[in-house]
């Protein structure tokens, strides 16, 4: 889109937030309502000469800014811009190699029970040491790796390292009842693969179906109905438990968890935080974990960072929680450590 004569930036920014708008009113396809995003990259005539092909080019970074940003937004181009897209560009490169070098590599966060304050499982989160940029934040990388589409046979490695790790701490501290929680990413949603990947990873480490809980976002279910209705019941065969992870952030109801067949509800930490400072977010959380009782759900609480959050949380019933009140993500030797002190981790 080409505008002329334009001296005020608001302008630019107004008419930027009407498309954004129009384009947020679901289109109907075939009988359904499909809900369309816009990243909008912005680049201005300063009045120097410039050649219409890099005014183009420029708009095209801001673009990528705005997608790496989170997507559904705007941003100006910048002169830095260039750099970082092309620092972009060359990690998109340096995926594949940093994993078959073993660049990357997995921290475990504890799930506590709230009623026991014991370790009941963890989850899985993915690190990468870069030789040159250090350590690359999954905000940064795990976007680049769905663009390019090696998210797939990252998140099969993941799940194979993730449920032999399990299967090391059931045998060497006879934790038979603690599972492993795995982020399942929307290309790997998307792939037809994911269930016999899943049933490989399981056989390879013989731990039982019910030990790997698999989580998703709610934007991720919702984006393709169908297709995510019938990835869950190629899921849901192999006895796995699925997760709807982030709850609160996307669509905020229980409702829609009805037609997919999910075990646990994770509530996002944004929902958490403001938990012991506004009575009325009391209210709401008890309403989310008896909504979540009501159809058979499970609660665990995210983003747990103050005693007064995990005893409130265990007055209104929720199962389990995690955050930073308990652990950070630490090493699998850290965690081996908390499973042979037969740690009890405080949750009040």
């Amino acid at each position: 889109m080409l505008l002329e004569n334009v001296a005020d930036l608001d302008v630019v920014l107004e008419i930027l937030t009407r498309i954004q708008a129009t384009l947020r009113i679901p289109f109907v396809v075939a009988g359904r309502a499909r809900d369309v995003t816009a990243s909008i990259g912005v680049a201005r005539d300063q009045g120097g000469p410039i050649e219409a092909d890099d005014l183009l080019r420029n708009a095209d970074v801001a673009m990528y800014q705005a997608k790496s940003k989170g997507k559904n937004r705007h941003e100006l181009f910048e002169a830095g811009m260039h750099t970082l897209v092309r620092e972009r560009f060359e990690l998109k490169g340096d995926l594949g190699a940093g994993l078959e070098k073993g660049q990357f590599h997995l921290l475990y966060q504890p799930i506590v029970s709230l009623s026991r304050g014991e370790i009941t499982g963890v989850e899985a989160l993915l690190r990468w040491q870069h030789p040159t940029q250090g350590l690359v934040s999954p905000d940064i990388f795990i976007p680049l790796a769905e663009e390019t589409g090696f998210i797939v046979p990252l998140g099969q490695w993941v799940l194979e390292e993730a449920c032999g790790q399990l299967r090391r701490w059931r045998d060497e501290h006879d934790r038979q009842e603690m599972t492993m929680s795995v982020n399942v990413s929307v290309r790997q949603l998307q792939a037809p693969g994911l269930s016999a990947q899943v049933e490989r990873a399981l056989l390879d480490s013989g731990i039982p179906a019910r030990s790997l809980t698999l989580e998703i976002t709610e934007s991720i279910l919702m984006a393709d109905v169908d297709v995510a209705t019938r990835r869950l019941a190629e899921l849901k065969n192999l006895d796995v438990v699925l997760a709807v992870d982030d709850f609160g952030t996307g669509y905020s109801s229980l409702g829609y968890l009805q037609g997919f067949p999910v075990d646990v509800v994770k509530i996002d930490r944004s929902f958490i935080q403001p938990l012991g400072r506004r009575p009325q977010q009391t209210d709401l959380i008890r309403a989310i974990i008896d909504m979540a009782r009501s159809l058979n759900l499970c609660t665990v609480a995210e983003g747990i960072e103050e005693p007064e959050q995990a005893a409130i949380l265990q007055t209104l019933g929720c199962e389990s929680a995690q955050g930073f009140h308990f652990s950070r993500p630490i090493p699998a030797e850290a965690i081996s450590v908390l499973l042979a002190e037969s740690s009890v981790l405080a949750c009040g």
